[in-house]
């Protein structure tokens, strides 16, 4: 599944207004509640499972898992 395909369904599922999905993701990113290589350009029209995203477990504020 690419990433504009992946925020599409997301916002569809979610009823949330178009471009939501991406800003999101940037939210999380941002938050490090995910973490990739930022190094690497991202393309939206790239399957996600090409990039190595994390989910970042928190417990009290702290990161659980060190990206």
């Amino acid at each position: 599944m690419t990433f504009t395909r992946a925020f599409t369904r997301l916002e569809k599922t979610y009823q949330l207004m178009d471009g939501s999905g991406l800003t999101l993701f940037k939210h999380l990113l941002a938050t490090k509640q995910l973490s990739m290589n930022l190094n690497k350009p991202i393309e939206l029209t790239d399957c996600v499972s090409v990039y190595d995203i994390r989910i970042n477990e928190t417990d009290g504020g702290r990161d659980a898992i060190s990206g």
